[in-house]
């Protein structure tokens, strides 16, 4: 009797191992799968919107999925080749100034603008030093980015502090949104990390770090 009763908890074991490993490998693939289904989806569903309702344009563009996207990359290699012209940038100088000039609106353009610049522009600095501060209280450490000096005026209001900085902590796994916080640099530890690493750590929930990398 023992010895069938240990024979039938291996069974078990067996199949739940075997489960186990199942789902270890069809879960990346499945949310993968799902992603890129979504994103085709989403531009070709864009694209549409963009066009005339009930036009041979629609019914022709359906039958291939994909397009969307295709049309997206298209438009955004054009749309940065106007605006490397003297033309694109008058245009994009004038239109800086005109949202700049909206309430509310002006300041998510500004704020967007940077985000995107800071992270492709390739002659921008923000966001390049990676860090580590002790936060949200003592004995914890979070991940953040030094995104420049902290403004002047609040500076002066700490004047016994001589280095201010601006420190930016995302929230995983979406590091488009966090929270600014200024911070003494003295309180800061500067880390020898691509900001792409940083990025892909924050996204990945800290699981893009396996055990034996360097």
């Amino acid at each position: 009797m023992r010895q069938s009763t240990k024979k039938k908890g291996k069974g078990r074991n067996g199949i739940r191992y075997y489960i186990y490993s199942g789902v270890l490998m069809a879960l990346p693939v499945s949310v993968t799968v799902w992603f890129v289904v979504w994103v085709i989806r989403f531009f070709d569903d864009l694209v549409l919107w963009a066009l005339p309702k009930d036009s041979a344009w629609q019914n022709i563009f359906s039958q291939f999925p994909g397009y969307g996207l295709l049309a997206t990359l298209v438009f955004l290699f054009l749309l940065g080749l106007l605006m490397r012209t003297l033309l694109g940038e008058k245009i994009v100088h004038l239109g800086d100034s005109v949202m700049a000039r909206m309430p509310v609106v002006g300041a998510v353009y500004a704020t967007s603008q940077k985000i995107a610049q800071a992270l492709v522009g390739q002659n921008s600095n923000d966001l390049r030093k990676v860090a580590l501060l002790e936060y949200p209280k003592e004995g914890m450490w979070c991940l953040c980015f030094v995104t420049g000096e902290a403004p002047q005026k609040v500076c002066e209001r700490f004047p016994k502090e001589k280095d201010l900085a601006s420190v930016f902590v995302p929230t995983a796994p979406n590091p488009t949104s966090g929270i600014l916080l200024v911070v003494p640099l003295h309180k800061l530890i500067i880390l020898d990390m691509p900001a792409d690493e940083g990025m892909r750590f924050i996204v990945t929930a800290g699981m893009s770090e396996q055990k034996g990398e360097a």
